[in-house]
């Protein structure tokens, strides 16, 4: 119930139901084009608690709560940045307000890191464009069809992305291979491409390290690629 958190959720619910959101950030936070839908959900549970706060102490940890949330969302590249500012910006100048503190102060240091994450999503927004048009154009029954298919749109983002941030490059790996919808047309899927999942796992080796995560990567490979 997105509309508040239950009065009688105990400590241990909201413990948990925070790990569940922290999960989800951790598989798809960094999806520039979707991983709001996520920080929204976040951000409409701490703001919940935070009304149903009983004063004290426990209002002003909460309020920290909401504010940080704020601080790592808006450090994140996401298409819907701007009103996220917006919103927290007019959030902090109400609390700030109700007890005469400094609003700017807080919101300087919160929107520290904005400024380069809205750059960050300024120079990827364009491409992100161009694979939503690509893949309406294609239409449900043929991803390939729009000039040339998919893959080259994500290659130059794959090389726009880079390997500063090897965790944003892992999502870009992680939407291009997401199974699709059989299509009518004879190019096969990208998460049927075996060379596209040997580069992954060669990305995932020499910049991530993990183990685990390979591991679970080439299973899927191999399931995906079988046929």
């Amino acid at each position: 119930d997105l509309d508040g958190v239950p009065s009688g959720f105990d400590n241990a619910g909201v413990k948990a139901a925070r790990e569940e959101l922290e999960t989800a950030l951790t598989s798809c936070g960094l999806h520039l084009a979707e991983g709001s839908k996520v920080w929204d959900v976040f951000e409409a549970f701490e703001l919940r608690l935070l009304q149903l706060s009983a004063g004290g102490s426990d209002a002003a940890a909460q309020e920290a709560r909401v504010r940080a949330l704020y601080k790592r969302r808006l450090a994140v590249p996401l298409l819907d940045m701007e009103s996220t500012s917006s919103r927290y910006i007019a959030w902090e100048r109400h609390k700030q307000a109700a007890r005469g503190g400094d609003a700017e102060l807080e919101i300087e240091g919160v929107l520290r890191s904005y400024a380069e994450a809205l750059n960050e999503m300024a120079h990827r927004r364009p491409i992100e464009m161009r694979i939503a048009a690509a893949a309406q154009a294609a239409g449900s029954s043929d991803p390939w069809a729009a000039k040339g298919g998919m893959w080259p749109l994500w290659e130059q983002y794959l090389e726009l992305e880079g390997t500063k941030d090897p965790w944003r490059s892992r999502m870009l790996f992680e939407r291009m291979l997401a199974p699709q919808a059989p299509g009518s047309g004879s190019e096969a899927p990208l998460s049927e491409r075996a060379w596209l999942w040997r580069r992954y796992l060669r990305f995932l080796r020499e910049h991530l390290r993990s183990t685990d995560m390979e591991t679970q990567v080439a299973r899927r490979a191999v399931r995906l690629c079988a046929s």
